[in-house]
């Protein structure tokens, strides 16, 4: 699959720089395609994330353009600062620019080294930690399905990260934000939406997510 390797070549070629790699992992939904590319939906972005706080996303960043300048690769800035940068990058290929964001998550992490990815990739409990919070924040189509995916795949470390908020009150958030978003999920949102195959299928997980995630809620 040309994008599957696309995308994980940038990963690697991101993470292969001092600072990033020994301080940031691979999270976000590529984390998902790359580790179930059957099952995952499309995602072409890299998001790295560190949860040091004393370490620089600008920093960061600047190691990447240092090597794009040295390299002759083409590169944009969209956003910069101290905790989370954006930009954009055409490789492996020119004339193709991915998106690779540069943040912080604000807790501890679990840092695991995929063998066969060949990267540092944040661990399946705080994957899914990350995005239950990041659905009571934000919720889109594609959220909902990546949380219907790692229920799937990581039963225990989607409970896990379940009961983690319940002990912040943020459980029931969660259930009433997703069923808020099941009313609108034909509307475009602001990421790559879901093909019908997908709609299918993550219609058929919601129900008895919510089921889960309501019996946890008042136990």
């Amino acid at each position: 699959m040309p994008l599957f390797d696309d995308v994980l070549e940038l990963a690697r070629w991101v993470l292969g720089h001092p600072l990033i790699r020994e301080n940031y992992a691979l999270g976000g939904g590529t984390w998902l395609m790359l580790r179930h590319p059957r099952k995952a939906r499309l995602s072409t972005d890299v998001d790295v994330f560190s949860a040091r706080e004393e370490v620089s996303s600008f920093k960061a960043m600047s190691e990447l353009v240092e090597s794009c300048k040295r390299d002759k690769i083409a590169y944009d800035i969209i956003r910069r600062g101290e905790h989370f940068c954006q930009m954009f990058i055409e490789y492996p290929n020119k004339g193709k620019p991915t998106k690779v964001d540069i943040g912080k998550i604000w807790h501890p992490v679990r840092i695991e080294y995929d063998e066969q990815l060949n990267c540092s990739v944040i661990s399946p409990n705080d994957m899914a930690m990350e995005k239950l919070r990041c659905i009571v924040d934000r919720i889109e189509p594609t959220d909902l399905y990546d949380l219907s995916l790692l229920r799937d795949e990581y039963p225990s470390e989607f409970r896990n990260a379940c009961m983690h908020l319940k002990t912040t009150a943020e459980l029931e958030a969660l259930i009433a934000a997703i069923n808020r978003r099941l009313e609108t999920l034909g509307e475009q949102g602001t990421k790559l939406g879901l093909d019908v195959a997908q709609k299918e299928w993550l219609l058929q997980k919601i129900p008895s997510m919510i089921q889960d995630l309501a019996g946890w809620s008042i136990k």
